[in-house]
């Protein structure tokens, strides 16, 4: 899946493809700050990036569902 498409999906989407490991929380926030990258400049629509945190909670949820742990329904929110 590529980032285009990781990003078109819908939060309820993506949520169980994470829950049914085929999708990655480090990759669909790479997938979002990818996409930042590219459209923020002009649409100007997110004023605070925090890519080293968004990758940090990333890696967290990640170990979580490795384990075979769920997430709570708040992951990724702030």
């Amino acid at each position: 899946m590529d980032h285009d498409e990781i990003c078109a999906l819908s939060l309820t989407a993506m949520t169980d493809l994470i829950r049914r490991r085929e999708l990655s929380s480090r990759e669909a926030v790479e997938a979002h700050l990818a996409r930042i990258d590219d459209v923020n400049g002009v649409i100007n629509a997110v004023c605070t990036v925090d890519p080293e945190r968004a990758r940090a909670d990333a890696a967290r949820a990640d170990e979580v569902t490795a384990a075979g742990g769920s997430l709570p329904r708040s992951t990724g929110c702030r």
